[in-house]
């Protein structure tokens, strides 16, 4: 059997580190979506988006069995944290996986999405709010921080598996490469992190088994370092006529 890993992050989202996990409620209205048709165009399934707290980080998710989703040709997120504003642009196979994970620098945040399709012409745009308890504020350092080791560790959050680790520590920040190495069952593979994932510091995962082993690999290549992380994760095992779902990105 073969499994197709595919991994849910946008690093270059976290625009600040938080000293610790915040406390979040969601607080907002659904999302609003506006709907811009080519000529002869029928109207697609809304974007339906919307945004929940887990972990002290922003889960971000859409509709992503819209017809127009399927079509896209490009896609802009919006984020504004505070005074900070950030117009990432979504590559397409992160968009059609429907999530995103974005640690936030406040406790008010507001996402727009906005898709397109330069084919037919068609675009549609989608907005929700977060509001909560902002996070505590990061002391000032006075002296050089010293370093944290490398440290994996796997929850469960809303039916996936969240997998994080220490993105403070000096070989995240001067990693020249990332492995991931996942076990599930009897299956494994080898997922190369991308440097802005990596220092985003966690990614979402839909385990196939109830005991699924996580190794992250960091490598320093430009000052010879390395260092390695597992963690392991088991639960009871799904019911028989549920059908096992694959990776998130």
């Amino acid at each position: 059997m073969t499994m197709t890993f595919r991994i849910l992050a946008v690093g270059a989202l976290a625009v600040a580190a938080l000293s610790s996990p915040a406390c979040f409620l969601f607080q907002g209205a659904p999302a609003r979506s506006d709907v811009r048709l080519g000529v002869g165009a029928e109207k697609t399934p809304s974007l339906d988006l919307r945004v929940e707290n887990s972990s002290g980080q922003l889960i971000l998710t859409w509709n992503s069995q819209s017809e127009l989703i399927e079509k896209a040709t490009a896609a802009t997120l919006t984020i504004i944290d505070a005074d900070h504003k950030e117009d990432v642009d979504l590559d397409l196979a992160t968009l059609r996986n429907g999530s995103i994970t974005y640690s936030p620098v406040t406790g008010e945040v507001s996402f727009r999405l906005e898709v397109r399709d330069a084919k037919s012409g068609m675009r549609e745009a989608a907005s929700v709010m977060f509001s909560g308890t902002p996070p505590p504020a990061v002391p000032r350092i006075t002296a050089p921080a010293k370093d944290v080791p490398l440290a994996l560790r796997v929850e469960r959050s809303s039916g996936q598996l969240l997998v994080a680790w220490t993105r403070e520590c000096a070989i995240i920040q001067n990693a020249t490469r990332a492995t991931l190495i996942i076990v599930d069952g009897d299956h494994t593979e080898d997922v190369d992190l991308d440097l802005a994932t990596l220092r985003n510091g966690s990614i979402l995962y839909s385990s196939v088994t109830a005991d699924v082993s996580f190794r992250l690999e960091v490598i320093d290549a430009t000052r010879g370092a390395q260092a390695v992380a597992s963690a392991r994760y088991t639960a009871q095992a799904p019911p028989p006529d549920k059908p096992p779902s694959h990776v998130v990105d």
